[in-house]
């Protein structure tokens, strides 16, 4: 549907597909929540920028690293930033 009818020909020639990271601000939390804990597709979602459905395509486990691991990483974000 959104290849169909989104306004955003960016979002829509990929049909609409996010990568959601946890606290990732415009989404609320609760309603992203259960779709991804049960693996099934939301309802809407509105957001101040528009509406989706979720569904999980695939989930990654959570872990920790440590602080000199990713500080390349950090530094780099920041300077696209």
């Amino acid at each position: 549907m959104a290849k169909q009818y989104s306004n955003d020909k960016t979002s829509a020639a990929s049909g609409a597909l996010l990568t959601l990271q946890a606290g990732q601000s415009g989404i609320d939390s609760q309603a992203a929540a259960l779709p991804l804990m049960r693996n099934i597709l939301s309802g809407i979602v509105e957001t101040s920028e528009g509406y989706y459905l979720i569904r999980p395509l695939r989930r990654h486990e959570a872990s920790e690293r440590d602080f000199e691991s990713v500080k390349a990483e950090i530094i780099e974000r920041l300077r696209k930033n």
